[in-house]
């Protein structure tokens, strides 16, 4: 299932672009402007539409200080981590927040792991463990 593995890596790379880019505070535009690509380009990357080319992730690791390499080897370790835990880590990030600005982006990053949970037919919090 090369294709499939190959989809997976997309939207793992896709939503880890998405989450530093929220982060930092970027929207799409300034992002796209930032890197030098399309706006387009970006959105089917986030998407995980398609993959970045070997020069727009070398200059999306260079500009967030990040290996995606390391992402994608990360990402074929059966490492199961409780989604109750990753919305649970999610919610201290935002309350960590020192400033409002500082709160929205993580409250936009926090929207976006409701929505990969949703994707994934992964409930949003369960029990405590």
């Amino acid at each position: 299932m090369p294709n499939a593995n190959k989809n997976n890596e997309a939207l793992i790379v896709g939503a880890k672009i998405k989450e530093l880019r929220l982060l930092k505070g970027l929207t799409q535009e300034q992002l796209s402007e930032t890197i030098g690509i399309d706006n387009k380009r970006l959105s089917r990357i986030e998407t995980g539409k398609s993959l970045p080319s070997l020069k727009i992730a070398k200059d999306l690791e260079k500009f967030f200080d990040f290996n995606f390499s390391e992402l994608i080897a990360d990402s074929n370790l059966d490492i199961n981590i409780p989604p109750n835990k990753i919305f649970i880590q999610s919610v201290n990030i935002l309350n960590s927040a020192k400033t409002d600005k500082e709160r929205l982006c993580y409250l936009e990053a926090l929207k976006h792991t409701q929505k990969c949970l949703e994707i994934c037919n992964l409930p949003k919090s369960t029990e405590n463990n």
